[in-house]
């Protein structure tokens, strides 16, 4: 039970802190006797403690709030004045503060609630997609998951002050764009499942103060060469500082294992991550082409199979590894702290050495497969829908499509593989200094190129075209010279 509140004139904080409790008392509340905020009372307790509280009647039913610790000079009696006035506000207005406040403290906090989210919704993610919310989740949760989920404003504060951090001081725009993406996402879902008020939604009016960066890099074919060249230099991947006949079996191996993994991702064009996780029993013949191997995985990562034929050049890649790591299970296999063997994961120390190597610094994993649909696209004139196979993207056209077309392209996808594959040897052949045309044969090429005219009628006027070839230059998925520019000049009839 309440107990009454003895009456005190309370007007100093000096006052506040000479009250006391009586020995054997548990507390004592002393009402301030201030006319002008009925019900604003302190309570103290026996350790010194002292708590403001507020004291009213809502619906005819008396009603105690408590307002705060008394820890001046951040809220002293003055304090205690001004957030009693603004309760007072609030009840005369209609609402019921401590109401508001019971519920908050039986409201289910955002962490427990994000559990089950988990369990409904992320465990059906691919597995990267699942690595990636449990690294953004751990900060968000870090920020809001103690918080209420009713507690709005103060989850909105947060979640743009962690969003802010991220992309402004640690400069990680991406990451920033997407933990709102997924706290947007998780509070959806809260709505959806009734846990909150669509008017509860704590990012209402709030947008990412980033976007996603889109990655439009890809190579050159001097820089494809140069790569090319790297991957297939064995010292590459020595250890440094070590002569070349004084490295070891195990480094050897190495070296041959990331120079075929490099390879495989510029003759199949799939994803890292899909690469390193490559198992042998997934490597099955093609039955619509006797002969033909490809590569069936039943999901990926955007939640379809993956099917990728096979270019013969790839088959003599894997059949090199094959040899190097007889009885494994992954194509890639390495050996874990336990003893048990799992797959290759992170590749960004191979990354530098060939980015060291090779001289192009801002090689990426994803820029080859950017590299290989712009050289597809536009220098080989592979249809689009093939390119966007081989890059395991979802296909184009209406949604019926997808329950009624499941096979994929498959043989038009491995001569087109076959044809790229082909093309990368011609780039690499023409940027060697014994191939046909050197470095200085090239130079030689560009300034004696050839010239042939052609004459044509044009409004009763003989025009005469003049062209210079250069050998140079391909013409698309053809071997015939390219022209590079044209003058033309009129001629008299």
């Amino acid at each position: 039970m309440d107990q009454t509140p003895e009456s005190k004139p309370i007007s100093t904080d000096a006052e506040i802190r000479a009250l006391t409790c009586p020995e054997g008392a548990a507390s004592v509340e002393y009402s301030l006797r201030d006319p002008r905020l009925p019900g604003l009372t302190v309570r103290a307790y026996p350790a010194g403690r002292k708590v403001f509280f507020l004291v009213y009647r809502f619906n005819r039913e008396r009603r105690r709030l408590k307002l705060g610790l008394y820890s001046p000079p951040g809220f002293g009696l003055a304090a205690a004045r001004l957030a009693a006035g603004a309760k007072l506000a609030t009840i005369t207005m209609g609402a019921d503060p401590a109401a508001t406040a019971s519920e908050a403290r039986r409201a289910i906090d955002v962490r427990a609630l994000y559990e089950q989210f988990e369990l409904e919704v992320v465990l059906r993610f691919p597995p990267k997609t699942r690595v990636n919310w449990s690294g953004t989740s751990r900060r968000f949760l870090a920020e809001i998951g103690s918080l209420p989920l009713t507690a709005t404003d103060e989850i909105c504060d947060r979640v743009m002050a962690l969003h802010k951090r991220i992309g402004f001081e640690e400069k990680k725009e991406t990451l920033a764009h997407t933990l709102f993406k997924q706290v947007a996402r998780f509070f959806r879902w809260a709505i959806e499942e009734r846990r909150l008020q669509p008017s509860q939604f704590p990012l209402s009016g709030m947008r990412s103060r980033f976007k996603d960066k889109k990655r439009t890099r890809y190579f050159d074919p001097q820089e494809i060469a140069r790569l090319l060249c790297a991957i297939s230099d064995p010292s590459t991947w020595w250890p440094e500082g070590v002569e070349p006949d004084k490295v070891a079996k195990k480094d050897k191996q190495r070296a041959a294992i990331h120079r075929c993994y490099f390879l495989l991702l510029w003759y199949a064009g799939c994803r890292r991550g899909a690469l390193a996780s490559l198992r042998w029993d997934e490597i099955k013949p093609d039955h619509a082409s006797p002969g033909q191997w490809l590569w069936y995985r039943r999901t990926s990562k955007n939640s379809d199979p993956l099917e990728i034929p096979l270019s013969s050049h790839a088959i003599r890649v894997l059949d090199e590894l094959r040899a190097l790591t007889r009885g494994d299970d992954f194509v890639f296999p390495t050996r874990r702290k336990d003893g048990t063997t799992g797959h290759r994961s992170e590749s960004w120390k191979a990354v530098t050495r060939l980015q060291e190597a090779s001289g192009v610094r801002d090689f990426t994993n994803h820029a080859v497969r950017k590299t290989i649909s712009t050289y597809m696209t536009r220098t080989l004139d592979v249809p689009a829908d093939v390119v966007t196979a081989i890059l395991n993207h979802r296909l184009l056209g209406p949604k019926a499509n997808e329950n009624y077309i499941q096979a994929l392209p498959v043989r038009r996808m491995r001569e087109a593989l076959d044809v790229w594959a082909r093309h990368l040897d011609e780039i690499v052949g023409r940027a060697r200094p014994d191939s046909t045309l050197n470095s200085k044969s090239l130079a030689q090429a560009r300034r004696g190129a050839s010239r042939r005219s052609t004459h044509r009628r044009r409004g009763g006027r003989r025009i005469s075209s003049t062209h210079r070839v250069d050998p140079t230059v391909r013409r698309p998925g053809g071997d015939t010279p390219g022209v590079r520019y044209r003058h033309s000049r009129r001629i008299a009839s």
